[in-house]
């Protein structure tokens, strides 16, 4: 059986729940934007796809190695738009990508190739989808969100990485935890 999973770091609740005080302040009379439901919020290190059981637990089984990496600290570096058919789709927040971060990363592409799963096509770029953009929006829109650059000193705490089943519902993904350091 084949299960449609990705390996990401967890965030914590207090974080979570400063989120959603953001969210419920700046999505009011913003009609293009659709809020990333504050309980689906994550950071991807790796997307596998559709992977065998048998793939799941060789990467259970060499995860634990990923401990010694934790805790980790990650450093707000603005907000970026992910495009679609060349429309911008997704507005995320960006976090640099120096130190732990790009090492986590690399030893799972090392993990997830033991298990026979191809290194990923694209750089490494540690993000928090924010909004998904729900309409065509014209690209004036998007400047002062993307401007805006808060003066951030202190960066996000990250204690776990977990790997999580993503099953693709009408109302939205719905994800469980497979595994947890």
């Amino acid at each position: 059986m084949k299960i449609r999973s990705f390996i990401c770091f967890e965030l914590e609740k207090e974080f979570l729940e400063n989120l959603k005080v953001i969210y419920d302040n700046l999505s009011i009379g913003i009609p293009y934007f659709k809020p990333e439901p504050v309980n689906r919020q994550h950071i991807t290190l790796k997307f596998l796809g559709d992977v065998d059981e048998s793939q799941i637990e060789v990467i259970k089984n060499e995860m634990l190695e990923l401990k010694n990496y934790l805790p980790v600290i990650i450093n707000f570096d603005g907000f970026g738009v992910f495009y679609r058919n060349g429309k911008p789709g997704i507005l995320y927040a960006k976090f640099k990508n120096d130190g732990k971060p790009g090492l986590i990363h690399s030893h799972i592409e090392k993990i997830t190739r033991n298990a026979g799963i191809p290194d990923d096509s694209r750089a490494f770029e540690p993000h928090l989808t924010l909004w998904r953009i729900k309409t065509s929006l014209p690209e004036n829109r998007l400047k002062p969100f993307l401007d805006f650059n808060p003066e951030v000193t202190t960066g996000i705490k990250l204690n776990n990485i977990s790997l999580m089943k993503s099953e693709l519902k009408p109302a939205g993904p719905v994800y469980t935890k497979l595994y947890t350091i």
